[in-house]
Formats: structure tokens, C-alpha cells, sequence
């Protein structure tokens, strides 16, 4: 007989590097750090190894508080991003950005995973990790990548085509040997000068 679960809607709290499920009606100050959900829904984790996880929120006891390793099969891998299904499909994009200098875009419901061992969002060369996962809804968003000889590129994700979720992608910034990028992220119109994808960019101030 399949499981029958009865929907109800449930409040994820990420504090401190723990997950913690409540009942919503239990909950009396939210924090911006919270996922609404429903027993109905996945919950969902990205990791540096460029896979996504996925564990059923039913799963999870009620004020309980778990580690992310306890909730999800990833060991000792970096978390980059943690959502839910009904969150992360109603996002345009998945972006994912390497150290070794690869990002790469992918249709969210092309990167949606089913499975607590996780499924690949993207062809990590050896010796290689992601360092961000970026959710976006409008390929006019702009991205920065800042290498570690503190230069950066910033240009909007509509620069990069979307590919399968097994594909590696395209260099994200010109790099000399030895350099690697060190963080990557949406911004705002003012923040940083736009530039060209894969140029040498601009040098940080300070």
C-alpha cells in the first residue's frame, strides 16, 4: 500500500547550520531565514559537489533540529543552498559557478532531483568543487565572479546559454594559472561596472 501523508503546511527554519521543521501554527516570529512548505513538498540541498539532494519534508520529526548530514546523504560536503521543490521550480534558472573557473545554467526543471543520494547539476572536472548555486527568475539578473587576484567580471545571466544539467559550461572569467574563483553572486545595477563574460574585469577596490 503507498503511503498516504496528509498535507500540512510547515515552517523550515535554517538557524546556525541546523534544520528544524515546525508546524506553521506553532511558529509566532518568523525570521527571514525560514521556508514555508507543506508536508507535500521535498526538501532540497546543493552541495560543493555539485549534486542535489532531496528528502521528503514528512520525513522530518516536528522541533526537532538535525544537521544537514542527518537530513540529507551528503558526508562532509560544503552546503551552498538549501530549498524546497515548490520554491526552487518556481525560479527561472539554476546557476552554478566553480572554483575552477566554469559557470553554468541550467533550467531548474531540468535540475530537480527525487533521490536523498542526490543526482549531478553539473560535469565537475577532478579536483574540482562548486562554490555557488544561483536561483534567479529573469535572465536580465547580473552576476559578479571574483577570481582570487581580486580582479571580477560582472554581466547579466542572459550571457550564458542554458545547457543539461551533465554539461561543465563555459570559463567565467580570465584567470592566470594558479588563480581560481573565489566567490560568485547576484548584485544589484550600482554595485559593480558591467563587463564582458571571460575578460581579465576589474580590480576590487581595497
Amino acid at each position: 500500500e503507498p503511503e498516504v501523508i496528509e498535507e500540512e503546511e510547515v515552517i523550515i527554519s535554517l538557524i546556525n547550520g541546523t534544520i528544524k521543521a515546525s508546524k506553521k501554527e506553532e511558529v509566532k516570529k518568523h525570521t527571514k531565514k525560514e521556508i514555508f512548505t507543506t508536508t507535500l513538498n521535498s526538501l532540497l540541498c546543493i552541495t560543493s559537489s555539485g549534486k542535489i539532494y532531496a528528502t521528503p519534508v514528512s520525513k522530518l520529526k516536528y522541533n526537532k533540529e538535525y544537521r544537514a548530514n542527518e537530513v540529507f546523504d551528503i558526508g562532509s560536503e560544503k552546503v551552498l543552498l538549501i530549498t524546497d521543490t515548490l520554491a526552487f521550480t518556481s525560479y527561472l534558472s539554476l546557476t552554478c559557478i566553480t572554483k575552477n573557473n566554469y559557470i553554468k545554467k541550467s533550467s531548474t526543471s531540468d535540475c530537480l532531483s527525487k533521490t536523498k543520494k542526490g543526482t549531478p547539476v553539473i560535469k565537475l572536472e577532478a579536483g574540482d568543487n562548486l562554490i555557488a548555486a544561483i536561483l534567479s527568475s529573469n535572465d536580465d539578473d547580473a552576476i559578479v565572479i571574483i577570481g582570487s587576484n581580486n580582479y571580477y567580471n560582472c554581466y547579466p545571466l542572459s550571457e550564458i546559454g542554458y545547457t543539461g544539467k551533465m554539461t561543465k559550461g563555459v570559463k567565467a572569467i580570465k584567470l592566470s594559472e594558479g588563480e581560481y574563483v573565489k566567490d560568485a553572486h547576484l548584485v544589484g545595477d550600482e554595485e559593480y561596472k558591467l563587463t564582458n563574460r571571460a575578460v581579465k574585469g576589474v580590480k576590487l577596490n581595497g
